[in-house]
């Protein structure tokens, strides 16, 4: 009878999503933990855990834990666009969602660095839907925002190994698919 207890535990526990997360009430928290679990690639209680983090945001009226809250759905939507057996688009549109959302809140705040960081990610999903004038926009306005130097949160970190700062890579972007060829007259 023990055994058959222990096994039904062991099935419980397992069956669960987010098994081994230590639960809190702290949107913040949630948050980060909703990150460590994409990072051990157990993406359905990180979404889950991202979720109740923005509506705990929401109900406390937190516009900075919002817009943290939307970029990390709209990072995660994006990348999950590229899983297969999903419909690309139906998630980029998700994505796109997730980061308006948040790109207007950080703005509302005048958090122009974090704004700038969201913008560009905008700018990742329309180049990924080919809407490439879309796209454009989005990353000029990035660089608009990001040399404003505007806001409390300066951190913006984008990894790439060939490229030392945001400024170049959101410029490498808009060099390579923005610039127009000359008209031939």
């Amino acid at each position: 009878m023990r055994i058959l207890f222990v096994i039904i535990l062991i099935i419980i526990i397992t069956g669960c999503s987010a098994a081994g997360v230590i639960y809190t009430s702290d949107p913040g928290k949630k948050l980060a933990q909703a990150n460590e679990l994409v990072l051990m690639n157990r993406p359905i209680p990180a979404e889950k855990l991202a979720k109740e983090s923005l509506k705990i945001f929401t109900l406390n009226k937190d516009v900075f834990g919002q817009s943290e809250a939307n970029f990390f759905l709209g990072i995660f939507y994006k990348y999950k666009s590229n899983w297969k057996n999903v419909p690309t688009e139906r998630f980029l549109n998700k994505s796109l969602e997730h980061l308006t959302s948040s790109a207007s809140g950080f703005l509302s705040l005048e958090e122009n660095i974090q704004a700038s960081k969201v913008l560009f990610e905008i700018g990742q999903a329309y180049r990924a839907l080919n809407k490439l004038p879309a796209a454009c926009q989005k990353y000029k306005k990035s660089l608009s925002l990001f040399n404003s130097g505007k806001g409390k949160h300066q951190h913006f970190k984008i990894n790439n190994q060939k490229l030392n700062s945001p400024q170049e890579i959101i410029q490498t972007h808009i060099d390579n698919l923005c610039v127009q060829p000359p008209v031939n007259q």
